[in-house]
């Protein structure tokens, strides 16, 4: 998926988007990438999700 290039703060605002929804969510990372920064992704994501609950 790196080319994409979804950048952190991409993560970061998917998550919030997702969050905005409003509906019931599950998030499930599946396993299977090797990324120097896919710690800091998971981060901003659930970070994301959190702030805009």
């Amino acid at each position: 998926m790196g080319f994409l290039a979804v950048t952190t703060d991409g993560f970061r605002r998917i998550g919030a988007e997702l969050a905005r929804l409003g509906l019931p969510t599950v998030l499930v990372q599946e396993g299977g990438y090797l990324s120097d920064i896919l710690g800091a992704n998971l981060t901003a994501v659930l970070a994301g999700f959190e702030a805009a609950r």
